[in-house]
């Protein structure tokens, strides 16, 4: 693992969504990485994450966290969570990328990251996805930026990356490529 992490550090250290971006939000994140600008997990973006299931209808990490922890998943506290602000659409911040803060909640290597949507009525969730790193990009699909899951693969040999673009309700898989890791 720690082979893993010291060849992948320095490919995740690169601010690849950032070159172009005027704004100073942070687009790149990775599991042991500091978020740049952080903010607290609000109240209403919390409670979306503890009752929002994912694709398959689960939230099996939170839960078993929890229960690893006496915990109920609605009784998960803020202090599991990291979030960063976002620009979404329409130029205004309007989400959050949050990761998990609580290691109950990472892998080997690999950890869980939330994309929430701010709206009037509260959050929502539009993605959720676990990987070593993840990326904000500077193309837009349907108003929102595409998004983009690094993973380390064969001990660091590969690196993988999943696109994702927003169709209108949440973001699927619209890409995927694996590149040799030179270093």
């Amino acid at each position: 693992m720690k082979v893993a992490l010291a060849l992948l550090l320095p490919i995740l250290a690169l601010p690849l969504g950032s070159q172009d971006t005027p704004s100073r939000e942070q687009t790149h994140f990775c599991v042991e990485c500091e978020a740049d600008h952080p903010v607290r997990l609000s109240a209403a973006a919390l409670e979306t994450l503890q009752v929002t299931k994912d694709d398959n209808g689960e939230h099996d990490e939170l839960e078993r966290c929890a229960q690893d922890q006496g915990l109920a998943v609605r009784d998960i506290p803020e202090s599991w969570f990291v979030a960063s602000p976002l620009t979404l659409s329409a130029g205004k911040v309007s989400g959050l990328v949050v990761q998990a803060k609580n290691a109950c909640l990472w892998g080997a290597h690999i950890g869980p990251f939330w994309l929430l949507d701010r709206s009037d009525a509260g959050y929502r969730l539009i993605f959720s996805g676990r990987a070593d790193g993840f990326d904000i990009l500077r193309h837009r699909t349907n108003g929102y930026p595409d998004i983009e899951l690094v993973f380390v693969l064969e001990a660091g040999k590969f690196i993988g990356y999943s696109k994702f673009c927003y169709a209108g309700d949440k973001y699927r898989l619209c890409g995927k490529r694996r590149e040799r890791n030179h270093i």
